[in-house]
Protein backbone atom coordinates (compact mmCIF):
# COMPACT_ATOMS: atom_id res chain seq x y z
CA UNK A 1 0.00 0.00 0.00
CA UNK A 2 2.80 2.22 0.33
CA UNK A 3 4.41 1.99 -2.85
CA UNK A 4 0.56 2.52 -4.37
CA UNK A 5 0.41 5.60 -2.33
CA UNK A 6 3.87 7.07 -3.48
CA UNK A 7 3.13 6.52 -6.89
CA UNK A 8 -0.17 8.18 -7.02
CA UNK A 9 1.56 11.48 -5.18
CA UNK A 10 4.11 11.21 -8.01
CA UNK A 11 0.99 11.36 -10.31
CA UNK A 12 -0.52 14.22 -8.56
CA UNK A 13 2.54 16.08 -8.79
CA UNK A 14 3.57 15.64 -12.32
CA UNK A 15 -0.03 17.14 -13.09
CA UNK A 16 0.54 19.82 -11.25
CA UNK A 17 3.55 20.72 -12.59
CA UNK A 18 2.46 20.62 -15.79
CA UNK A 19 -0.34 22.68 -14.88
CA UNK A 20 2.25 25.39 -13.86
CA UNK A 21 3.74 25.04 -17.41
CA UNK A 22 1.37 25.48 -19.18
CA UNK A 23 -0.38 28.19 -17.61
CA UNK A 24 -3.81 26.04 -15.68
CA UNK A 25 -6.04 28.36 -13.68
CA UNK A 26 -6.53 27.39 -10.14
CA UNK A 27 -9.78 25.89 -10.60
CA UNK A 28 -8.91 23.09 -13.16
CA UNK A 29 -7.39 20.03 -12.21
CA UNK A 30 -7.39 17.89 -9.11
CA UNK A 31 -7.19 20.33 -6.43
CA UNK A 32 -8.44 23.91 -5.68
CA UNK A 33 -4.86 25.95 -5.87
CA UNK A 34 -4.68 28.81 -3.62
CA UNK A 35 -1.50 32.02 -4.38
CA UNK A 36 -0.54 31.77 -1.30
CA UNK A 37 3.37 31.04 -1.36
CA UNK A 38 5.05 34.31 -1.00
CA UNK A 39 7.97 34.41 -3.34
CA UNK A 40 11.25 36.99 -2.72
CA UNK A 41 11.72 39.18 -4.76
CA UNK A 42 8.77 39.36 -6.55
CA UNK A 43 10.57 40.51 -9.63
CA UNK A 44 14.08 40.74 -11.03
CA UNK A 45 16.34 42.48 -13.90
CA UNK A 46 18.53 41.27 -15.69
CA UNK A 47 20.98 42.32 -18.86
CA UNK A 48 20.55 41.67 -22.51
CA UNK A 49 23.95 40.31 -22.46
CA UNK A 50 22.20 37.15 -19.92
CA UNK A 51 22.65 36.61 -16.79
CA UNK A 52 20.97 35.28 -13.28
CA UNK A 53 19.08 36.39 -10.75
CA UNK A 54 17.72 34.24 -7.26
CA UNK A 55 14.49 34.07 -5.37
CA UNK A 56 13.77 32.67 -2.00
CA UNK A 57 10.41 31.16 -0.19
CA UNK A 58 9.09 28.93 2.42
CA UNK A 59 7.45 25.91 0.89
CA UNK A 60 4.64 23.72 3.32
CA UNK A 61 5.89 20.33 1.22
CA UNK A 62 7.55 19.25 -1.85
CA UNK A 63 7.68 21.78 -4.09
CA UNK A 64 7.78 21.92 -8.11
CA UNK A 65 8.90 25.02 -10.60
CA UNK A 66 8.53 26.12 -14.01
CA UNK A 67 8.73 28.52 -17.03
CA UNK A 68 7.00 28.78 -19.84
CA UNK A 69 9.65 30.59 -21.81
CA UNK A 70 12.56 29.00 -23.60
CA UNK A 71 15.12 31.54 -22.90
CA UNK A 72 15.06 30.67 -19.35
CA UNK A 73 16.47 27.75 -17.09
CA UNK A 74 15.58 27.50 -13.15
CA UNK A 75 17.82 25.97 -10.77
CA UNK A 76 16.91 23.73 -8.54
CA UNK A 77 13.50 22.73 -10.68
CA UNK A 78 12.10 20.87 -7.37
CA UNK A 79 12.79 20.52 -3.88
CA UNK A 80 11.96 19.91 -0.16
CA UNK A 81 9.46 21.33 2.04
CA UNK A 82 11.25 24.27 4.07
CA UNK A 83 13.39 27.53 2.45
CA UNK A 84 14.83 27.36 -0.49
CA UNK A 85 16.56 29.38 -3.22
CA UNK A 86 16.03 29.06 -7.05
CA UNK A 87 18.53 30.61 -9.27
CA UNK A 88 16.91 31.84 -12.86
CA UNK A 89 19.08 32.30 -15.24
CA UNK A 90 18.36 33.92 -19.02
CA UNK A 91 20.49 33.54 -21.94
CA UNK A 92 21.79 36.69 -24.21
CA UNK A 93 18.78 38.60 -25.80
CA UNK A 94 19.32 40.07 -28.65
CA UNK A 95 15.70 41.50 -29.11
CA UNK A 96 13.49 43.83 -27.31
CA UNK A 97 12.82 43.86 -23.38
CA UNK A 98 11.05 41.01 -22.39
CA UNK A 99 9.82 39.40 -19.25
CA UNK A 100 9.00 35.74 -17.83
CA UNK A 101 7.18 34.30 -15.23
CA UNK A 102 8.01 31.61 -12.84
CA UNK A 103 5.33 29.50 -10.95
CA UNK A 104 6.37 27.42 -7.80
CA UNK A 105 3.47 25.17 -6.67
CA UNK A 106 3.44 23.04 -3.17
CA UNK A 107 1.19 20.90 -2.40
CA UNK A 108 -2.36 23.23 -2.92
CA UNK A 109 -0.55 26.54 -2.85
CA UNK A 110 1.52 28.04 -5.59
CA UNK A 111 3.24 31.51 -6.05
CA UNK A 112 4.86 33.29 -8.82
CA UNK A 113 8.01 35.74 -10.02
CA UNK A 114 9.02 37.51 -12.66
CA UNK A 115 12.29 38.34 -14.42
CA UNK A 116 12.32 41.17 -17.29
CA UNK A 117 15.52 41.08 -19.15
CA UNK A 118 16.43 44.36 -20.92
CA UNK A 119 16.45 45.23 -24.79
CA UNK A 120 19.59 44.56 -27.07
CA UNK A 121 21.82 47.38 -26.83
CA UNK A 122 24.53 46.98 -29.31
CA UNK A 123 22.84 48.02 -32.73
CA UNK A 124 25.47 50.39 -33.94
CA UNK A 125 29.09 49.64 -35.69
CA UNK A 126 31.91 48.52 -33.89
CA UNK A 127 35.46 49.57 -33.82
CA UNK A 128 39.14 48.71 -33.09
CA UNK A 129 40.63 51.77 -30.55
CA UNK A 130 42.58 52.06 -27.61
CA UNK A 131 46.03 51.57 -29.11
CA UNK A 132 45.36 50.58 -32.48
CA UNK A 133 42.68 52.22 -34.48
CA UNK A 134 40.39 50.49 -37.25
CA UNK A 135 36.82 50.95 -38.65
CA UNK A 136 34.60 47.20 -38.58
CA UNK A 137 32.41 45.61 -41.18
CA UNK A 138 28.80 44.22 -40.12
CA UNK A 139 29.43 40.93 -42.30
CA UNK A 140 25.68 39.92 -42.27
CA UNK A 141 25.74 37.80 -39.75
CA UNK A 142 24.28 38.41 -36.67
CA UNK A 143 26.50 40.67 -34.16
CA UNK A 144 29.86 39.69 -36.29
CA UNK A 145 31.36 42.46 -37.42
CA UNK A 146 35.35 42.13 -39.00
CA UNK A 147 38.48 44.65 -39.70
CA UNK A 148 40.83 42.95 -41.84
CA UNK A 149 44.68 43.64 -42.74
CA UNK A 150 45.03 45.48 -39.41
CA UNK A 151 48.56 46.45 -38.64
CA UNK A 152 49.70 45.60 -34.98
CA UNK A 153 53.13 45.57 -33.68
CA UNK A 154 54.13 43.41 -30.64
CA UNK A 155 53.73 45.93 -27.36
CA UNK A 156 50.46 47.54 -28.51
CA UNK A 157 47.17 46.47 -27.49
CA UNK A 158 43.18 47.51 -28.24
CA UNK A 159 39.76 47.05 -27.32
CA UNK A 160 36.62 47.30 -29.16
CA UNK A 161 33.93 50.31 -29.18
CA UNK A 162 30.54 51.26 -30.10
CA UNK A 163 29.73 53.90 -32.04
CA UNK A 164 28.16 55.82 -29.16
CA UNK A 165 28.78 54.27 -26.32
CA UNK A 166 31.12 54.21 -23.46
CA UNK A 167 31.70 50.81 -23.02
CA UNK A 168 34.60 48.97 -23.70
CA UNK A 169 35.16 45.31 -24.65
CA UNK A 170 38.30 43.24 -23.75
CA UNK A 171 39.75 40.33 -22.87
CA UNK A 172 38.22 37.81 -20.56
CA UNK A 173 40.89 35.42 -19.50
CA UNK A 174 43.52 35.02 -22.24
CA UNK A 175 44.28 34.29 -25.93
CA UNK A 176 44.63 30.47 -27.41
CA UNK A 177 46.22 29.71 -30.47
CA UNK A 178 45.25 27.40 -33.18
CA UNK A 179 47.75 27.88 -35.69
CA UNK A 180 47.91 31.86 -37.10
CA UNK A 181 44.72 31.78 -35.16
CA UNK A 182 44.23 33.49 -31.45
CA UNK A 183 40.93 33.83 -29.88
CA UNK A 184 39.56 34.29 -26.61
CA UNK A 185 36.32 35.19 -24.10
CA UNK A 186 35.55 39.00 -24.11
CA UNK A 187 33.75 40.63 -21.26
CA UNK A 188 32.71 44.65 -20.64
CA UNK A 189 35.75 46.45 -19.03
CA UNK A 190 38.02 43.55 -19.91
CA UNK A 191 41.70 44.05 -20.46
CA UNK A 192 43.35 45.19 -23.26
CA UNK A 193 43.88 42.82 -26.24
CA UNK A 194 47.21 42.32 -27.56
CA UNK A 195 48.48 40.01 -30.55
CA UNK A 196 51.45 38.19 -30.13
CA UNK A 197 53.52 39.12 -33.43
CA UNK A 198 54.15 41.96 -35.91
CA UNK A 199 51.63 41.95 -39.07
CA UNK A 200 48.83 42.02 -40.46
CA UNK A 201 45.67 40.73 -38.92
CA UNK A 202 42.29 40.32 -39.67
CA UNK A 203 40.11 40.63 -36.67
CA UNK A 204 36.56 39.56 -35.80
CA UNK A 205 34.26 40.54 -33.11
CA UNK A 206 31.42 37.78 -32.49
CA UNK A 207 28.76 38.74 -29.80
CA UNK A 208 27.01 35.78 -30.11
CA UNK A 209 29.51 34.46 -28.04
CA UNK A 210 31.46 37.04 -27.15
CA UNK A 211 34.24 35.96 -28.49
CA UNK A 212 37.34 37.48 -30.61
CA UNK A 213 39.76 36.17 -32.76
CA UNK A 214 42.52 37.56 -35.01
CA UNK A 215 44.80 35.68 -38.02
CA UNK A 216 47.74 36.76 -38.83
CA UNK A 217 47.60 37.03 -42.41
CA UNK A 218 50.64 38.95 -43.35
CA UNK A 219 53.81 39.62 -41.98
CA UNK A 220 55.41 43.28 -42.27
CA UNK A 221 57.57 44.36 -44.35
CA UNK A 222 61.27 45.28 -43.56
CA UNK A 223 64.43 47.79 -44.74
CA UNK A 224 67.51 48.61 -44.43
CA UNK A 225 68.22 52.79 -43.38
CA UNK A 226 71.40 54.34 -42.82
CA UNK A 227 74.17 55.31 -44.90
CA UNK A 228 74.88 52.20 -46.90
CA UNK A 229 75.61 52.21 -50.54
CA UNK A 230 75.44 56.23 -50.22
CA UNK A 231 72.28 56.62 -48.16
CA UNK A 232 71.41 58.83 -45.19
CA UNK A 233 69.40 57.69 -41.94
CA UNK A 234 65.91 58.80 -43.29
CA UNK A 235 66.52 56.38 -46.79
CA UNK A 236 65.39 52.60 -46.94
CA UNK A 237 66.31 50.13 -48.87
CA UNK A 238 63.53 47.71 -49.48
CA UNK A 239 64.46 43.97 -48.18
CA UNK A 240 62.86 41.35 -50.08
CA UNK A 241 61.07 38.13 -47.89
CA UNK A 242 60.08 35.32 -47.26
CA UNK A 243 57.19 36.17 -44.56
CA UNK A 244 56.37 32.70 -44.00
CA UNK A 245 59.99 32.00 -42.78
CA UNK A 246 60.89 35.28 -41.37
CA UNK A 247 63.47 35.38 -43.61
CA UNK A 248 64.36 39.04 -45.35
CA UNK A 249 67.48 39.41 -47.84
CA UNK A 250 69.17 41.35 -50.12
CA UNK A 251 71.80 41.15 -52.79
CA UNK A 252 74.65 42.88 -53.87
CA UNK A 253 74.64 46.23 -51.27
CA UNK A 254 77.75 48.04 -52.15
CA UNK A 255 79.34 49.17 -48.65
CA UNK A 256 82.33 51.12 -48.24
CA UNK A 257 84.07 51.56 -44.86
CA UNK A 258 82.29 54.37 -42.42
CA UNK A 259 78.98 53.43 -43.82
CA UNK A 260 76.28 51.85 -41.33
CA UNK A 261 72.32 50.58 -41.56
CA UNK A 262 70.33 49.38 -39.57
CA UNK A 263 66.57 47.30 -40.16
CA UNK A 264 63.33 48.69 -39.73
CA UNK A 265 59.84 47.40 -39.83
CA UNK A 266 57.14 48.49 -41.99
CA UNK A 267 58.65 52.20 -41.99
CA UNK A 268 58.16 52.90 -38.45
CA UNK A 269 61.17 54.48 -36.59
CA UNK A 270 59.99 52.85 -33.29
CA UNK A 271 60.58 49.61 -34.46
CA UNK A 272 64.87 49.87 -35.82
CA UNK A 273 66.85 46.92 -34.76
CA UNK A 274 70.74 47.17 -34.66
CA UNK A 275 73.66 45.47 -33.32
CA UNK A 276 73.89 43.13 -30.20
CA UNK A 277 77.17 42.42 -30.03
CA UNK A 278 79.90 41.59 -32.67
CA UNK A 279 79.69 39.88 -35.69
CA UNK A 280 81.40 36.48 -35.63
CA UNK A 281 82.95 34.23 -39.02
CA UNK A 282 80.04 31.41 -39.75
CA UNK A 283 81.77 29.82 -42.77
CA UNK A 284 82.02 32.37 -45.84
CA UNK A 285 79.88 34.63 -44.26
CA UNK A 286 79.77 37.13 -40.44
CA UNK A 287 76.44 36.42 -38.51
CA UNK A 288 75.28 38.86 -35.02
CA UNK A 289 72.35 39.23 -33.11
CA UNK A 290 70.38 42.15 -33.11
CA UNK A 291 67.65 43.63 -31.11
CA UNK A 292 65.24 46.63 -30.63
CA UNK A 293 66.89 49.51 -30.32
CA UNK A 294 70.86 47.62 -30.97
CA UNK A 295 73.99 49.82 -32.16
CA UNK A 296 74.69 50.77 -35.72
CA UNK A 297 75.75 47.67 -37.69
CA UNK A 298 78.88 47.93 -39.55
CA UNK A 299 80.44 45.17 -42.28
CA UNK A 300 83.95 44.12 -41.90
CA UNK A 301 85.51 45.39 -45.05
CA UNK A 302 84.81 47.13 -48.42
CA UNK A 303 82.24 45.80 -50.98
CA UNK A 304 79.40 43.88 -52.35
CA UNK A 305 77.36 42.11 -49.77
CA UNK A 306 74.83 39.71 -49.55
CA UNK A 307 72.62 40.98 -46.27
CA UNK A 308 70.12 38.43 -44.45
CA UNK A 309 67.71 39.23 -41.83
CA UNK A 310 66.30 36.29 -40.29
CA UNK A 311 63.62 37.02 -37.30
CA UNK A 312 63.83 33.28 -36.02
CA UNK A 313 66.61 33.77 -34.31
CA UNK A 314 66.84 37.58 -34.38
CA UNK A 315 70.06 37.79 -36.55
CA UNK A 316 71.98 39.50 -39.49
CA UNK A 317 73.94 37.38 -41.81
CA UNK A 318 76.73 38.95 -44.22
CA UNK A 319 78.52 37.35 -47.18
CA UNK A 320 80.55 38.56 -49.31
CA UNK A 321 79.51 38.81 -52.89
CA UNK A 322 82.44 40.57 -54.54
CA UNK A 323 84.76 43.53 -54.92
CA UNK A 324 83.06 47.59 -55.44
CA UNK A 325 82.56 48.27 -58.97
CA UNK A 326 85.91 49.79 -60.25
CA UNK A 327 86.07 53.38 -59.30
CA UNK A 328 87.18 53.99 -62.79
CA UNK A 329 84.30 52.70 -65.18
CA UNK A 330 82.61 49.79 -64.94
CA UNK A 331 79.15 49.09 -63.93
CA UNK A 332 77.63 51.60 -62.31
CA UNK A 333 73.85 50.33 -61.37
CA UNK A 334 72.58 46.64 -62.49
CA UNK A 335 69.31 45.42 -60.97
CA UNK A 336 70.96 42.77 -59.77
CA UNK A 337 68.87 40.57 -57.57
CA UNK A 338 66.55 43.27 -57.64
CA UNK A 339 63.28 44.42 -59.10
CA UNK A 340 64.31 47.34 -60.90
CA UNK A 341 61.84 50.00 -61.38
CA UNK A 342 59.59 50.70 -64.53
CA UNK A 343 60.70 54.42 -65.76
CA UNK A 344 57.31 56.73 -65.68
CA UNK A 345 58.56 59.98 -65.55
CA UNK A 346 59.90 59.44 -62.65
CA UNK A 347 63.33 59.94 -60.53
CA UNK A 348 64.49 56.97 -59.57
CA UNK A 349 67.51 56.65 -61.68
CA UNK A 350 69.73 59.19 -60.35
CA UNK A 351 73.55 59.38 -61.16
CA UNK A 352 75.70 62.04 -59.15
CA UNK A 353 79.26 62.86 -58.37
CA UNK A 354 80.10 62.45 -54.25
CA UNK A 355 79.57 65.08 -52.29
CA UNK A 356 76.92 67.05 -54.07
CA UNK A 357 73.79 64.96 -53.38
CA UNK A 358 72.55 67.04 -50.74
CA UNK A 359 69.32 65.47 -50.87
CA UNK A 360 70.48 61.74 -51.07
CA UNK A 361 68.02 61.71 -54.29
CA UNK A 362 70.90 59.46 -56.32
CA UNK A 363 70.82 56.10 -56.85
CA UNK A 364 74.77 56.02 -57.47
CA UNK A 365 77.27 58.85 -56.38
CA UNK A 366 80.67 58.08 -58.46
CA UNK A 367 84.60 59.03 -57.86
CA UNK A 368 85.69 61.94 -59.22
CA UNK A 369 87.65 59.83 -61.48
CA UNK A 370 84.44 57.99 -62.87
CA UNK A 371 82.26 61.08 -62.54
CA UNK A 372 84.75 62.99 -64.91
CA UNK A 373 84.43 59.85 -67.51
CA UNK A 374 80.58 60.42 -67.01
CA UNK A 375 80.91 63.71 -68.67
CA UNK A 376 83.26 62.68 -70.97
CA UNK A 377 82.74 59.40 -72.77
CA UNK A 378 80.29 57.33 -73.85
CA UNK A 379 78.15 55.76 -70.77
CA UNK A 380 75.94 53.03 -71.69
CA UNK A 381 72.12 52.04 -70.19
CA UNK A 382 70.81 48.46 -70.81
CA UNK A 383 67.48 48.58 -71.23
CA UNK A 384 63.56 46.53 -71.50
CA UNK A 385 61.00 48.64 -73.09
CA UNK A 386 57.83 47.96 -71.09
CA UNK A 387 55.87 47.83 -74.64
CA UNK A 388 56.28 48.84 -78.20
CA UNK A 389 56.48 52.38 -77.43
CA UNK A 390 59.36 53.77 -75.22
CA UNK A 391 60.85 57.65 -74.24
CA UNK A 392 64.00 58.38 -72.80
CA UNK A 393 64.20 61.32 -71.61
CA UNK A 394 68.18 62.61 -69.87
CA UNK A 395 68.23 65.46 -68.00
CA UNK A 396 70.58 67.30 -65.18
CA UNK A 397 68.27 66.04 -62.03
CA UNK A 398 66.52 69.76 -62.10
CA UNK A 399 64.47 68.56 -65.19
CA UNK A 400 65.38 72.46 -66.30
CA UNK A 401 68.33 71.28 -68.60
CA UNK A 402 67.71 68.00 -71.05
CA UNK A 403 70.47 66.77 -73.02
CA UNK A 404 70.30 67.59 -76.72
CA UNK A 405 66.73 69.30 -75.51
CA UNK A 406 64.58 66.02 -76.20
CA UNK A 407 63.74 62.19 -76.05
CA UNK A 408 65.26 59.10 -77.27
CA UNK A 409 62.53 57.20 -79.34
CA UNK A 410 62.86 53.92 -81.36
CA UNK A 411 64.46 53.84 -84.16
CA UNK A 412 67.05 56.49 -83.12
CA UNK A 413 70.25 55.94 -84.06
CA UNK A 414 71.49 55.51 -80.40
CA UNK A 415 69.76 52.50 -79.73
CA UNK A 416 70.82 48.97 -80.84
CA UNK A 417 68.86 45.60 -80.38
CA UNK A 418 71.07 43.12 -77.97
CA UNK A 419 69.16 40.27 -79.10
CA UNK A 420 67.87 39.10 -76.05
CA UNK A 421 64.53 41.69 -75.27
CA UNK A 422 67.13 44.52 -74.27
CA UNK A 423 68.34 47.01 -75.36
CA UNK A 424 71.38 49.70 -75.27
CA UNK A 425 71.26 53.35 -75.45
CA UNK A 426 74.77 55.15 -76.01
CA UNK A 427 74.73 58.22 -73.92
CA UNK A 428 77.68 60.74 -74.55
CA UNK A 429 77.14 63.64 -73.36
CA UNK A 430 80.14 65.87 -73.70
CA UNK A 431 78.42 66.91 -76.78
CA UNK A 432 76.23 69.33 -74.99
CA UNK A 433 78.47 71.38 -72.92
CA UNK A 434 75.78 73.27 -71.22
CA UNK A 435 73.82 70.71 -69.90
CA UNK A 436 77.25 69.32 -68.83
CA UNK A 437 78.59 72.59 -67.22
CA UNK A 438 75.20 71.92 -64.60
CA UNK A 439 75.83 68.32 -63.92
CA UNK A 440 78.75 68.91 -61.07
CA UNK A 441 76.62 71.07 -59.18
CA UNK A 442 73.26 68.90 -60.12
CA UNK A 443 73.41 64.97 -61.52
CA UNK A 444 72.34 63.34 -64.23
CA UNK A 445 68.73 62.03 -64.51
CA UNK A 446 67.35 59.04 -66.79
CA UNK A 447 63.38 59.16 -67.07
CA UNK A 448 60.64 58.96 -69.48
CA UNK A 449 58.18 56.60 -70.11
CA UNK A 450 57.74 52.85 -71.09
CA UNK A 451 61.05 51.33 -70.37
CA UNK A 452 62.97 49.97 -67.37
CA UNK A 453 66.51 50.10 -66.85
CA UNK A 454 68.69 46.56 -66.02
CA UNK A 455 72.43 48.51 -66.10
CA UNK A 456 74.18 51.22 -66.36
CA UNK A 457 77.99 51.18 -67.52
CA UNK A 458 80.77 53.22 -68.66
CA UNK A 459 84.06 51.47 -69.87
CA UNK A 460 85.95 49.18 -67.29
CA UNK A 461 89.35 50.64 -67.71
CA UNK A 462 91.57 48.23 -66.85
CA UNK A 463 94.75 50.62 -67.47
CA UNK A 464 95.69 53.97 -69.48
CA UNK A 465 98.33 56.48 -69.93
CA UNK A 466 96.35 59.15 -68.31
CA UNK A 467 98.32 62.34 -67.82
CA UNK A 468 101.96 60.50 -68.21
CA UNK A 469 103.65 60.24 -71.62
CA UNK A 470 102.59 56.71 -72.94
CA UNK A 471 105.60 54.87 -74.48
CA UNK A 472 105.34 54.02 -77.98
CA UNK A 473 105.89 50.11 -78.53
CA UNK A 474 108.91 48.58 -81.06
CA UNK A 475 109.07 45.46 -79.69
CA UNK A 476 109.56 46.49 -76.28
CA UNK A 477 108.51 44.39 -73.24
CA UNK A 478 106.71 47.75 -71.45
CA UNK A 479 103.45 46.85 -71.57
CA UNK A 480 102.99 43.59 -69.35
CA UNK A 481 100.31 42.79 -67.15
CA UNK A 482 99.66 40.04 -64.40
CA UNK A 483 97.76 38.35 -61.77
CA UNK A 484 98.68 39.48 -58.02
CA UNK A 485 100.99 37.24 -56.89
CA UNK A 486 102.90 35.08 -59.81
CA UNK A 487 105.04 38.18 -60.89
CA UNK A 488 107.97 36.75 -59.58
CA UNK A 489 110.54 39.01 -61.71
CA UNK A 490 108.57 42.26 -61.67
CA UNK A 491 108.12 42.99 -64.57
CA UNK A 492 104.20 43.37 -64.60
CA UNK A 493 103.17 47.44 -65.19
CA UNK A 494 100.26 46.56 -63.40
CA UNK A 495 98.92 43.07 -61.74
CA UNK A 496 95.26 42.27 -61.17
CA UNK A 497 93.28 40.53 -58.41
CA UNK A 498 91.56 37.53 -59.37
CA UNK A 499 88.28 38.56 -60.22
CA UNK A 500 89.32 41.45 -62.55
CA UNK A 501 91.86 38.84 -64.28
CA UNK A 502 88.97 36.20 -64.55
CA UNK A 503 87.63 39.20 -66.88
CA UNK A 504 90.65 39.41 -69.20
CA UNK A 505 90.51 35.87 -70.00
CA UNK A 506 86.57 35.13 -70.75
CA UNK A 507 85.60 38.55 -71.69
CA UNK A 508 86.14 40.67 -75.07
CA UNK A 509 88.32 43.81 -74.07
CA UNK A 510 89.80 46.78 -76.35
CA UNK A 511 92.98 48.08 -76.73
CA UNK A 512 92.66 52.18 -77.81
CA UNK A 513 96.04 52.73 -79.85
CA UNK A 514 97.41 56.17 -81.21
CA UNK A 515 99.20 55.41 -84.73
CA UNK A 516 99.46 55.72 -88.45
CA UNK A 517 99.67 52.05 -89.15
CA UNK A 518 99.91 50.28 -86.35
CA UNK A 519 101.30 46.05 -85.63
CA UNK A 520 99.64 44.67 -82.41
CA UNK A 521 100.76 41.67 -81.05
CA UNK A 522 99.55 39.60 -77.68
CA UNK A 523 101.86 37.15 -76.42
CA UNK A 524 102.04 35.63 -72.86
CA UNK A 525 104.65 37.25 -71.32
CA UNK A 526 106.95 35.10 -73.07
CA UNK A 527 107.04 35.24 -76.25
CA UNK A 528 106.51 31.97 -77.26
CA UNK A 529 103.03 31.57 -77.97
CA UNK A 530 101.03 34.28 -80.11
CA UNK A 531 97.63 34.92 -79.41
CA UNK A 532 95.40 34.26 -83.04
CA UNK A 533 99.19 33.37 -83.94
CA UNK A 534 100.17 36.65 -85.14
CA UNK A 535 100.01 40.39 -85.49
CA UNK A 536 96.85 42.37 -86.10
CA UNK A 537 97.75 45.05 -88.69
CA UNK A 538 95.43 47.72 -90.62
CA UNK A 539 92.79 45.43 -92.77
CA UNK A 540 92.23 43.16 -90.07
CA UNK A 541 88.58 42.73 -88.71
CA UNK A 542 90.07 43.35 -85.23
CA UNK A 543 91.33 46.40 -85.80
CA UNK A 544 89.05 49.65 -85.97
CA UNK A 545 90.32 53.19 -87.51
CA UNK A 546 88.50 55.72 -85.52
CA UNK A 547 89.39 58.49 -87.95
CA UNK A 548 91.07 60.42 -85.30
CA UNK A 549 94.45 58.89 -85.21
CA UNK A 550 93.30 56.30 -82.92
CA UNK A 551 92.68 52.96 -83.49
CA UNK A 552 90.13 50.25 -81.62
CA UNK A 553 91.94 46.65 -81.70
CA UNK A 554 88.68 44.10 -80.27
CA UNK A 555 90.35 41.14 -78.28
CA UNK A 556 88.69 37.75 -77.05
CA UNK A 557 91.56 35.27 -75.82
CA UNK A 558 88.99 32.24 -75.26
CA UNK A 559 88.89 31.36 -78.79
CA UNK A 560 92.94 30.58 -77.58
CA UNK A 561 92.41 27.91 -75.02
CA UNK A 562 96.06 26.83 -74.62
CA UNK A 563 96.96 30.49 -74.48
CA UNK A 564 94.79 31.49 -71.82
CA UNK A 565 96.23 28.29 -69.91
CA UNK A 566 99.16 29.87 -70.19
CA UNK A 567 97.91 33.29 -68.32
CA UNK A 568 97.98 32.46 -65.21
CA UNK A 569 101.35 31.41 -64.46
CA UNK A 570 102.95 33.98 -66.77
CA UNK A 571 100.88 37.83 -68.26
CA UNK A 572 99.98 39.04 -70.80
CA UNK A 573 102.20 41.46 -73.02
CA UNK A 574 100.51 43.75 -75.44
CA UNK A 575 103.95 44.76 -77.90
CA UNK A 576 104.61 45.50 -81.75
CA UNK A 577 105.52 47.79 -83.76
CA UNK A 578 104.14 51.43 -85.00
CA UNK A 579 101.77 52.42 -82.22
CA UNK A 580 101.26 53.66 -78.60
CA UNK A 581 98.96 52.42 -76.10
CA UNK A 582 96.32 54.75 -74.65
CA UNK A 583 93.63 52.62 -72.94
CA UNK A 584 92.77 49.06 -72.16
CA UNK A 585 89.38 48.65 -71.22
CA UNK A 586 86.08 46.12 -70.88
CA UNK A 587 82.74 47.14 -72.06
CA UNK A 588 80.82 45.45 -69.16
Amino acid sequence: MKHKRLFIIAVAAAVLGAAACTGLEESEGLQNFTMSLEISPESETVIAEGGSVSFSFNAPDYWFANCPADWVSVEPASGKPGDNTITVTAIQNTGAERTAVITVTAKTQKGQCSITQSAWPYSAAWSISDGISAAMADQGDKLVWKAEKVPSHVGESFSFSMAGGSDKLGLDGSLSASGSVYSGKLKKGGSKIALPENGYWDITLDLNDWTVSAELVDRFNWSMVGTINGGSWDDEIGMFGDEAKLVWSLSKVPYISGQAFKFRMDSKEAYTYGLDGAFVADGDAYKASIKLGGSEITLPSDGLWNIKLDLNDNSVTAEFAGDLPSTKGGILWEAGDAAPVAVSWNGVYRIGLNGTDPNNECLVTLTEDTWAMVKSETIYVVFKPNGDYYQIRVTNGWWDADWKGSVVEPGSELISANGDGTFTLKLNVSDDPDFVASLDQKHLLLTGDGYTPQCIYLPEVFWEAGEETPKAVSWSSDYRFGLQGRDGNNECMLTFPEKAWNKIKTQTFYLLVQGASPSVRVTTGWWDPNWNNGDIQPGSALIADNGDGTWTVTINLTNDPDFVAALDERHILFTGDGYTPLRWYIMK
